[in-house]
């Protein structure tokens, strides 16, 4: 387990990282390490525009109009379509082992979600604290909120499909749907207010 997660953990929880833990958090670690390698094994099988796209996207966070325009010319060489003496740059993938690089390898460990607004009825007067495991189960009675979580989750986390969120039938409906993340990314304790 890396040295400032401990401590970030131990000032968080106020104990130490569970021994138990360190074994399990290595075999993910190891278990990640091949998942990202068989990602770049699986990118390099794929169409160049497709692996140039992801460089970019690794490299720069996003897409530009400019980037599209090149891809775009990247993709019809290789489809074999005229691009009527329009310069083609070269396409160019990812680095080996770029996925594990970085701040995309960070550990983010989710603290609490509070203060949610325009979702469902969710109104709660403290915090959905997740503790001190990497475990957490959530439960409560019926329409206490859970599934107004999950969703929340979904759509911060990047689900393919997140379903709706639904605001509060109990309000006009015209209230911004967001809420408040407390969380470690890496060693480094972030509050982020995400709105949908």
């Amino acid at each position: 387990m890396d040295d400032c997660l401990t401590t970030a953990w131990s000032e968080y929880v106020g104990s130490d990282f569970p021994e138990e833990w360190r074994l399990d958090t290595t075999h993910w670690s190891r278990l990640m390490t091949s998942f990202f390698e068989d990602i770049e094994a699986w990118f390099k099988g794929r169409p160049k525009w497709l692996q140039d796209a992801t460089r970019r996207l690794r490299e720069q966070g996003t897409l530009y109009d400019s980037d599209i325009g090149e891809l775009t010319l990247i993709c019809k060489k290789e489809a074999g379509v005229d691009v009527d003496g329009e310069e083609v740059p070269e396409p160019v993938g990812l680095a080996e082992g770029s996925l594990l690089k970085g701040d995309s390898s960070k550990t983010i460990h989710i603290l609490s979600i509070s203060n949610p607004t325009g979702i469902n009825a969710l109104n709660p007067r403290n915090p959905l604290e997740f503790g001190k495991s990497n475990l957490v189960v959530v439960y409560g009675r019926n329409s206490a909120g859970k599934s107004g979580y999950v969703r929340i989750l979904k759509h911060a986390c990047g689900a393919r499909c997140p379903g709706p969120l639904y605001p509060n039938i109990s309000s006009d409906g015209t209230e911004e749907q967001g809420c408040k993340f407390n969380h470690l990314a890496g060693c480094t304790h972030n509050i982020v207010n995400l709105f949908f």
